[in-house]
């Protein structure tokens, strides 16, 4: 295994911090905030969000709860679906045996707001606690957490900001998206908020080292430390050696522009002129489908490819068991839990090589990365893939065994609780 993955394996980043375990846990609750969530109306939502938490709550003498604000909007007929979830979202609700809270409060970092929201969430943020800040520091109050786990600083580490001084307990950030910290740069209210709450919070953690560069030119780089995403591990029973899986690609992901399914339906006539049995299948949906829908069929690839649209979490995991490998060869990505799960699932993997996940996936051991936009690459990476079945089965034992020791999500919460407990102490995160 080269250095660089073995780096990435240990949550190494380029300044050598890095989240360990912690080996002499003691009992610690943890509030954790996520508005990217699952929802009673859409459970398909911010699944490896609720994972997380559920793999937090494993933890030895661990107890979780979630709050994930859920923004109001009144109970109208013909609402469209993605909207009713939140309208028709419970007070709270169990997922398993974990415990989450809905409060409703005015804030809506989406659709129409969300340019407005993203260049002064500060000035949002505090309309929306007017409305709901009691209820959420009393349903914060009655838990009575020793620290508060926060997913996205603009809007979660707000939030916890305000809670850790109403209780005095301290507050870890987790950021998972480059555009937000990004954004950073060009507006002068976003940074101030980022630089407020990096200040205030005991800890502020990435999904990749990138990431990590980028954040730490707004708040205090000693605080900065890397936690990759992680998986849940397919059943047992169910695994079959990548090379003798049907000739199918799999693809998987919001249909948007940097994703770069375009890139991927562009390449598939090369493939298909190799190899005419392959088929490909992509699940997911977004602003994209129409025209990628019109790409394929001028392509003539309706016989080949296939749009699957919006997919549950078990049918999106018994893909990637049978595929013969799985792309997502976007651009900008942070690092995408997607490509996780791929990894439990023994599929090899065909990656964006600016992306996050490049600090711990390795060319030509766990598949291959491409270039941004490089339709020739995406076609010669899945021919290679599709060509070789010894190196192919070679790739999806590879990807199981990495993905066993070090990227299942009760591993990644282990290294989180091993920050939280330093945080609690009054430690730095190295």
């Amino acid at each position: 295994m080269s250095a660089q993955a073995g780096q990435g394996l240990d949550g190494l980043d380029s300044l050598g911090r890095c989240c360990r375990i912690d080996r002499n846990p003691s009992p610690m609750r943890i509030l954790h905030l996520a508005t990217y969530f699952p929802r009673p109306g859409n459970p398909l939502i911010g699944t490896w969000a609720l994972d997380q938490a559920q793999a937090l709550k494993r933890q030895p003498d661990c107890e979780v709860e979630v709050i994930s604000m859920n923004p109001w909007f009144p109970r109208l007929p013909g609402t469209q679906r993605g909207y009713r979830a939140y309208s028709e979202c419970p007070d709270a609700h169990r997922w398993g045996d974990l415990r989450v809270h809905y409060p409703r409060w005015l804030c809506y970092p989406m659709g129409p707001m969300h340019r407005t929201f993203h260049r002064n969430p500060d000035f949002w943020m505090r309309q929306a606690w007017r409305f709901a800040g009691r209820r959420v520091l009393a349903q914060a109050q009655t838990f009575a957490p020793d620290l508060i786990f926060a997913h996205h600083t603009s809007v979660n580490g707000w939030v916890a900001m305000q809670l850790s001084r109403a209780l005095g307990i301290p507050f870890v950030c987790q950021d998972h998206d480059y555009g937000e910290i990004a954004a950073c740069k060009i507006h002068t209210a976003r940074r101030r908020m980022f630089a407020e709450i990096g200040n205030s919070a005991s800890a502020m953690l990435v999904v990749s080292r990138k990431m990590m560069e980028e954040l730490g030119m707004f708040v205090p780089p000693e605080k900065i430390a890397v936690l990759y995403n992680g998986a849940m591990l397919p059943k047992l029973g169910v695994m079959s050696s990548a090379g003798k899986r049907p000739c199918i690609v799999f693809g998987a992901g919001m249909l948007i522009e940097r994703k770069g399914f375009e890139i991927v339906i562009r390449a598939w006539p090369d493939v298909i002129r190799r190899f005419p049995e392959a088929r490909l299948r992509i699940a997911g949906d977004g602003p994209e489908r129409t025209r990628l829908t019109a790409l394929r069929d001028s392509l003539g690839l309706a016989d080949s490819v296939e749009l699957l649209g919006y997919t549950n979490h078990e049918i999106v995991q018994d893909e990637m068991v049978n595929a013969r490998a799985f792309i997502l060869a976007s651009w900008n990505e942070p690092f995408a839990v997607v490509y996780m799960e791929a990894l439990a699932a023994g599929c090899p993997i065909v990656w964006g090589r600016d992306g996050g996940v490049s600090d711990v996936l390795q060319d030509g051991v766990n598949g291959y990365s491409v270039a941004p936009r490089d339709v020739d690459g995406v076609a010669n990476a899945l021919i290679r893939l599709l060509g070789d079945d010894a190196h192919v089965t070679d790739i999806g034992a590879a990807n199981r065994r990495l993905s066993q020791e070090r990227f299942t999500w009760d591993a990644v919460a282990a290294q989180a609780l091993g920050v939280f407990r330093r945080a609690v102490e009054g430690n730095s995160p190295r």
